[in-house]
């Protein structure tokens, strides 16, 4: 599912169908905010990642947050990937900026496979990896890189790369951004001003870890309390060891999908006299028969992925109890 996750946001892009969410945002935190995510991907293979952020890189711009983020999420963890020793780095700067804009150049290092120079010219096609036998050396849809150049050219920005073979490579894109002042920008968590605050405790169950770490972070300013699973059996053994007030829950996953966790939780439910637990599917299914098979299954509600943060927290605050 995440290879289709990634062939629908490129249909959207080129169909036109894909339109930017801009709005105010704080820059450094915004980026900040991704460094334990992918620290916790590099630390996985022994990495060392690093992420510095030039001094004059100013707070507050005016851009879609959630596609910049996708942006170096895709670059840093195609890095991260085809790294096998040594560091991958995140750098900021700014080329150049003016009262009312500023052009950011963002660049992703790594010491991995390379590239070598004959392939550079097609590493950012559609199912492309630069050396075929990487599909199966290292997996992958082959799509990051391609919807990364597209939503760069949607930013108005461009990418280019530079590699050797065997040395690493360094990815890098430059934007410009319209400049913001704080007083105009919404609240980072609070989605609305009577968002309940009583924390919740929250499941969240996923096969893909990047998908796990990505809405914990979402919860990571807030009071709930998030615990994760990597599929449905051991969402199972957590429901049944603790009190959960809200699931998320992917729908296809190995060991256990969605569908038989959620009819199995029902279930115990059921047998021990328990009130149901809202359960929400979170899939990439999107069809309207997608929607009504998680409903039968037994789950609570139907949202598709990717779902923005703000989304989420006001999904969130529908099932807190003031």
């Amino acid at each position: 599912h995440e290879l289709i996750d990634d062939i629908l946001d490129l249909s959207k892009i080129e169909a036109g169908m894909m339109d930017l969410n801009t709005h105010v945002f704080n820059l450094p935190e915004s980026v900040h905010r991704l460094v334990p995510i992918l620290q916790a991907k590099s630390s996985m293979k022994g990495l060392v990642f690093d992420c510095s952020l030039a001094p004059d890189v100013p707070d507050f711009i005016d851009g879609d947050s959630l596609r910049f983020r996708q942006v170096i999420l895709n670059l840093v963890g195609n890095a991260i990937k085809f790294t096998n020793q040594g560091y991958v780095k995140l750098r900021m700067d700014v080329l150049s900026n003016t009262a009312q804009h500023a052009t950011l150049q963002i660049s992703v290092t790594d010491t991995g496979i390379g590239i070598s120079a004959d392939k550079l010219d097609y590493v950012f096609e559609n199912f492309t990896q630069a050396d075929k036998s990487s599909t199966r050396r290292f997996g992958g849809s082959g799509l990051g890189l391609a919807i990364s150049k597209r939503l760069i050219q949607l930013m108005g920005g461009s990418i280019r790369v530079e590699s050797t073979a065997g040395e690493g490579s360094c990815f890098t894109f430059i934007c410009r951004f319209a400049l913001r002042q704080e007083a105009r920008i919404d609240p980072p968590v609070a989605v609305s001003a009577d968002m309940p605050t009583v924390p919740l405790s929250i499941l969240i169950v996923d096969d893909n870890i990047d998908n796990r770490m990505v809405l914990a972070a979402y919860f990571r300013r807030t009071d709930h309390r998030v615990e994760c699973a990597a599929n449905g059996l051991e969402a199972l053994d957590e429901i049944r060891k603790g009190a959960f007030d809200l699931v998320f829950m992917d729908m296809e996953m190995p060991v256990m999908d969605g569908y038989e966790a959620v009819r199995l939780i029902r279930e115990w439910e059921q047998e021990n006299g328990r009130a149901a637990l809202p359960v929400i599917a979170l899939t990439a299914n999107a069809l309207k028969e997608d929607r009504q098979r998680s409903l039968d299954a037994g789950c609570t509600d139907h949202h598709t992925k990717p779902i923005k943060k703000n989304t989420l927290l006001e999904l969130v605050s529908c099932y807190a109890k003031a």
